[in-house]
């Protein structure tokens, strides 16, 4: 079973309220968090972790948030497997995807908004960027969401240029591996894009409120 659980922060939650939410996480975690300066991105973290400590109930993991490990690029794990899971926030959007189904899995999210993509030519392969420029910018945030997603799956950080995947509307290509992509609609001006070495089934897509958690 796949999850993907999100939540979208539409306010700023009272001291007390935010402070009480942050009471749920591991220590660590709740100071992770604390020194964060913009309160959007305190909220964003709370809520993609609280959603992951959701998502472990919802499919039955004994796996819990003190659990989690680190690889040496930083990508966050569970020895407990097979559970794969990703948080991804853009603008007031979290998401948290997690599955018991695999152990590798990626997704990103991005607001679609202006941006010069001449200051990101380099990132695309010669179709890529002919796409991009024949099409509105939705296509520009399509490619960057599947690939994000796919380096976000393999867990390697900024070892893996952008411009070294191949992506079609169904798949990525990186080093001889495929991995499969999944595109999400949940709201029109996001782009969701999940990449996982396995075909992604069984998908649950679940929207939270604060008072939900």
């Amino acid at each position: 079973m796949t999850l993907l659980y999100y939540y979208l922060i539409d306010n700023r939650l009272p001291i007390e309220a935010f402070a009480e939410k942050l009471s749920m996480l591991p220590d660590n975690q709740q100071q992770q968090i604390r020194k964060l300066r913009r309160w959007e991105d305190a909220h964003a973290s709370l809520f993609g972790r609280l959603l992951l400590k959701q998502g472990l109930t919802d499919i039955g993991s004994t796996a819990s948030l003190d659990n989690i490990k680190y690889n040496d690029f930083g990508k966050p794990y569970f020895e407990t497997r097979p559970i794969g899971f990703n948080i991804t926030h853009s603008e007031n959007f979290v998401a948290c995807i997690i599955s018991n189904d695999t152990s590798t899995i990626g997704i990103d999210a991005e607001v679609v908004k202006a941006v010069d993509t001449k200051d990101f030519k380099d990132l695309w392969s010669e179709e890529e960027w002919a796409d991009i420029q024949r099409n509105d910018i939705a296509v520009f945030f399509k490619y960057w969401t599947r690939k994000e997603a796919v380096v976000k799956a393999i867990g390697k950080g900024l070892d893996i240029p952008l411009n070294q995947i191949s992506v079609s509307m169904g798949a990525a290509q990186v080093a001889g591996e495929i991995y499969f992509l999944k595109e999400i609609n949940i709201f029109p001006q996001i782009l969701i894009n999940v990449a996982s070495p396995n075909e992604i089934a069984n998908m649950v897509i679940r929207g939270f409120t604060a008072a939900d958690m």
